[in-house]
């Protein structure tokens, strides 16, 4: 199976998220959300409330902050149906990879996610009828006067362009509207 891999991509609150679960709702496959959030504070755990309370009840979801490509393939391997999955989101999932490993240079950074991105490719692309990552785009915003702002910044940014460079479709979202740039 040569799976679909889409991208959706835009600010914060511009509405990716919505954007992302009605490709996957539309899909008529069952939708598999892997949410790559933690609950870190008060006004984080308010986002992934109403994020929760926004998702069919059908959905099957799963919480990985860091091994995805590994929770994917886990669960693809046992399931003989068509999935859609989707992912929200890259950025949080970097997010987890610098605070969690806060002693690592950039490069180390840098390889790992690169590594763990090429992988999550292949996976997506062997084992998952059609899958939908949700990433925001920092390349439009001010340089952070901060070096982890800045890592996370450069990470993303690398990041986007190579899961880009892999997807079939790529969807640029401003203020609720749909930019298609890669169709």
């Amino acid at each position: 199976m040569a799976g679909k891999i889409s991208l959706v991509i835009g600010g914060i609150r511009s509405g990716k998220s919505n954007h992302a679960e009605l490709l996957a709702e539309t899909s008529g496959n069952q939708v598999i959300y892997l949410a790559t959030g933690k609950t870190i504070d008060e006004e984080m755990q308010k986002r992934i409330k109403v994020h929760k309370q926004r998702r069919p009840s059908n959905w099957i979801t799963f919480e990985e902050t860091l091994m995805i490509s590994d929770t994917i393939s886990e669960f693809a391997a046992t399931s003989d149906i068509p999935i859609t999955l989707l992912i929200e989101s890259l950025d949080f999932w970097i997010t987890n990879r610098l605070l969690d490993h806060p002693n690592s240079t950039y490069e180390e950074h840098e390889t790992w996610l690169t590594s763990h991105i090429t992988q999550l490719i292949q996976t997506c692309n062997q084992q998952i009828s059609n899958t939908i990552i949700v990433t925001s785009e920092v390349g439009t915003s001010l340089v952070s006067e901060h070096q982890l702002g800045r890592w996370f910044q450069d990470l993303l940014g690398t990041i986007n362009q190579i899961i880009s460079a892999s997807s079939d479709t790529v969807d640029y979202i401003v203020a609720g509207n749909v930019l298609n740039l890669k169709s």
